[in-house]
């Protein structure tokens, strides 16, 4: 007899209560649906060997399709479940959620654009996922983060209008004041 156990359930659980506190509306969730692996333990294995989780096989975590990125992992360390005594229970300090900055280049160094005269080593910036969100780890610290306001793809343009705003997100917004045509500057 197999014994199913889906151990990504507290990652569930966390993201269930950010995802309902963080709605913009009253909505009720009656059901949240996530890909990931089973484990399986059979009764008579003994205990597990150690299983990670990552954004290949648990869709929960964050992944740059693009850069083929990604930083999240949950580990459950072996010997923590026990199939022939049915323990399910994770001791403390058996469930490890990591992640860490990858570094990320500008799309316009990327495609092969100076981005500044002058200053070395300004071609990206490091990114991490954060509880299945990307966000920028600033000087590459894991403990400082930020959200990333606005990333242009190769293909993405913006063009302003004369006193036209473009909000940006956060509380932040670029407003072209005055714009020299000829010699191709914009005062913001």
């Amino acid at each position: 007899m197999n014994k199913n156990i889906m151990i990504p359930l507290v990652t569930l659980m966390i993201l269930a209560m950010v995802g309902a506190a963080s709605a913009a509306d009253d909505a009720v969730i009656d059901k949240i649906e996530v890909r990931g692996n089973l484990e399986s333990i059979a009764i008579g294995d003994g205990a597990n060997d150690a299983i990670e989780w990552n954004a290949t096989n648990f869709a929960a975590f964050w992944y740059d399709l693009d850069d083929n990125l990604q930083t999240e992992k949950l580990t459950l360390k072996a010997g923590v479940l026990n199939a022939t005594t049915d323990d399910r229970t994770i001791d403390e300090d058996a469930l490890n959620y990591t992640t860490k900055p990858v570094y990320q280049q500008y799309e316009l160094n990327e495609a092969g654009l100076l981005l500044e005269v002058g200053v070395a080593n300004r071609t990206g910036y490091f990114i991490e996922g954060w509880m299945a969100d990307k966000y920028v780890a600033i000087d590459n610290n894991a403990d400082k983060l930020v959200k990333l306001l606005v990333e242009f793809e190769d293909d993405d343009k913006k063009t302003l209008s004369t006193g036209e705003a473009w909000d940006l997100g956060g509380g932040f917004s670029l407003t072209a004041q005055q714009i020299d045509l000829e010699g191709e500057k914009c005062w913001l």
